[in-house]
């Protein structure tokens, strides 16, 4: 592996070695995408090795080196030029083999010297029509030794002062005053720790690392309110190492990261809830509050994790990791997604109806209805009960103030069943599930929403609870990430969910996906309904750019180019190949930029007007040896194998090579 130096003219300080600093141009056509694949902002002492992930289409491929002439690491004045892709092989934190498709290199401290440097990273297009696209600057910093403060956390010992300490608290606290650069803070004893303040708000020029050599759970011990739920140590770039260490969302709203430099880095970690029903967990009787689990764009390196909601939103990098038991999102706005495992992931306890009240009017009136303003879930809505000209209202809502009783007439639906008891008028309401909040008081086959006057005299009403959260595998969503995403080599079994969802109010920029399999799950629910989903790109007013899906098998769902929302439109750049999927349609009218070529679909597909090289038989059932058990290399005796294609990417997930001829598909 090729190793990096400073130039001689680096003194320590930031910046200092370089006489051009590079400048990423400002975009006028397309450019790689390229992201990093290890957490900036690291400290060490001898050498580094630092990755990127990069890729972009080149006329229609991206077999050669993923269409990129080169990619030139930039440290302090000195330049490394790197041609092909490579897999960097090593034991993770877990001892672990790890292995990722990248482009690697080592950084160097020089002898004799210590200080900081910047990095910056240049992904140069093999089409000499697109521009170069530069990362960085990120800070590096070699010292000649890793942690200038090394704490201890052990509750049962004497507090030693500036050494050892009781509780995580008392140790921030202590590092805080020191003002830190890269601090290490070991649990050397089993239990459960909640991290609070420990002092002001601080931020360390690397990392504040977190190990355990015994099995340690971040938690908190009950849910008081939505603003305790907050696991807040005013720490930011908090980096968690190890198995050993598990991160218990029960009655943790999220991992908080003040308004400061540095995210925060998971790495080995178990992510998990604890409570009985795990992911089917209630949060105050809905779904949670807070849509990820750490704020910011966090690193999440190697993890496991089960039984959470939207488990890795907005992150930096997911690298690795195996993710089980999940619902809603997964990856949404994940900047670059590299061999993670996703399986079971289910949103039936959030959308499903569950019949939760029964109402009947008995009274002398000729007509009674019940109805609920609002949307789904609503922060603030009103149940109004009519009978004859006579009418009462409830008011209800999602938010704590509704839960504590300081806002609104009540929360749960016994709430509004007494409620409607108490009217004397001739309403019987009787519970039926009292485990969901009034707010998702629904009918049968509304998927949440509110419903108008609905009639309870003649037979009694049946109130559903419903609260029509559907989760993504991958989505752009509104007014978020625009530009430069990279996700390949990733597999996803038996996910209730549109697997890439590129459909946002924001444009879409040098996204690029390959190299991914899904298999959703097939079992239909009330809501769920694995033959209609489909993974879409495109939205009304929005143009994409270089986006690539190339080589990803979505075995049992289609791809929808959404040409009918008006002001869409693709350049191009952009490129669906080689993927098999069950169909791939415009919606609206063809867009004639975007190469749509050598794609295997299901027989019975529309094939999308245009393509190139597009053939069609089997299925799910037959395409593969079983994707049920995560197993996606083609079968030999079935329609991929019997209608190879010219292919678009030379590594096939898994670290197979393709040949010149291979089969549509992630696996080969």
């Amino acid at each position: 592996m090729a190793v990096l130096e400073p130039a001689i003219g680096w003194d320590g300080t930031l910046g200092s070695g370089f006489t051009i600093v590079p400048s990423d141009p400002v975009r006028t056509t397309a450019k790689p995408a390229c992201r990093l694949l290890i957490p900036p902002d690291q400290f060490f002492t001898d050498d580094l090795v630092v990755g990127v992930a990069a890729a972009a289409n080149n006329g229609g491929s991206l077999f050669e080196n993923l269409g990129l002439s080169e990619v030139i690491f930039h440290f302090e004045g000195t330049s490394h030029s790197i041609t092909e892709p490579s897999y960097y092989e090593f034991d993770d934190v877990n001892g672990h083999d790890a292995s990722y498709l990248g482009l690697w290199l080592k950084i160097k401290r020089p002898a004799n010297m210590t200080g900081s440097g910047n990095l910056y990273v240049e992904a140069v297009p093999a089409d000499a029509s697109m521009q170069s696209r530069i990362i960085g600057p990120f800070a590096f910093h070699p010292r000649a030794q890793l942690h200038d403060l090394e704490l201890t956390v052990a509750p049962s010992q004497t507090e030693i002062a500036g050494q050892r300490y009781q509780s995580p608290d008392a140790a921030f606290a202590y590092l805080k005053a020191q003002s830190a650069e890269n601090p290490h803070v070991h649990f050397a004893e089993a239990g459960s720790f909640d991290l609070t303040s420990g002092g002001g708000t601080y931020a360390p020029t690397g990392y504040c690392t977190i190990t355990a050599s015994e099995p340690v759970t971040i938690s908190k011990s009950s849910y008081v309110s939505d603003t305790t739920a907050f696991m807040r140590p005013k720490i930011n770039g908090l980096w968690f190492k190890g198995e050993r260490i598990t991160i218990d969302f029960r009655y943790v709203s999220e991992i908080y990261r003040e308004n400061q430099p540095r995210e925060h880095v998971l790495e080995g970690v178990n992510m998990t809830n604890s409570d009985p029903a795990g992911r089917d967990a209630l949060w105050r009787g809905g779904p949670r509050y807070i849509g990820w689990t750490v704020r910011g764009n966090a690193w999440f390196l190697e993890c496991t994790a089960t039984e959470i909601a939207n488990a890795c939103l907005d992150a930096n990098l997911v690298r690795g990791g195996r993710f089980s038991r999940l619902t809603e999102d997964i990856f949404a706005d994940a900047r670059c997604i590299v061999g993670s495992e996703v399986f079971d992931h289910s949103d039936n306890s959030l959308n499903d109806d569950v019949p939760s009240m029964e109402v009947l009017y008995s009274g002398t009136e000729t007509t009674a209805t019940l109805e609920r303003t609002g949307a789904v879930d609503p922060s603030n809505a009103l149940i109004t009960a009519r009978w004859g000209a006579n009418s009462a209202s409830f008011n209800i809502g999602d938010t704590f103030n509704h839960y504590s009783g300081a806002a609104g007439d009540g929360y749960t639906i016994q709430n509004v069943a007494d409620w409607l008891n108490s009217l004397g008028v001739g309403f019987t309401a009787t519970v039926l599930d009292n485990s969901r909040r009034a707010s998702g008081a629904t009918l049968a086959g509304l998927k949440g929403y509110g419903f108008g006057a609905t009639d309870c005299k003649s037979a009694a009403l049946i109130v559903m609870t419903s609260f029509d959260r559907h989760g993504d595998w991958f989505q752009q969503r509104f007014n978020n990430v625009s530009e430069n995403v990279i996700a390949y080599d990733n597999c996803v079994l038996s996910a209730q969910t549109q697997n890439i969802f590129i459909s946002s109010n924001n444009d879409a920029r040098d996204y690029v996906f390959f190299n991914c399999a899904f298999w959703n799950d097939p079992v239909a629910s009330d809501y769920w309904d694995p033959d209609i989903l489909l993974s879409q790109i495109g939205r009304s007013g929005v143009a994409h750019s270089h986006v690539v899906i190339a080589h990803c098998t979505l075995a049992n769902q289609a791809l929808a180019v959404r040409t009918d929302m008006t002001g869409f439109n693709l350049d191009a750049y952009c490129l669906i190949a080689n993927n098999s999927l069950r169909d791939v349609t415009f919606t609206g009218a063809q867009d004639g930029d975007v190469t749509i070529a050598d794609n295997h679909l299901h027989s019975g597909a529309h094939s999308a007007a245009g393509a190139i090289g597009t053939t069609i038989g089997g299925d799910a059932s037959d395409l593969f040896v079983n994707v049920a058990t995560g197993n996606f290399k083609p079968d030999a005796q079935g329609a991929l194998v019997q209608n190879q294609k010219p292919a678009a990417v030379r590594n096939a997930r898994g670290q197979n090579t393709r040949g010149t001829l291979a089969p549509s598909g992630s696996d080969y």
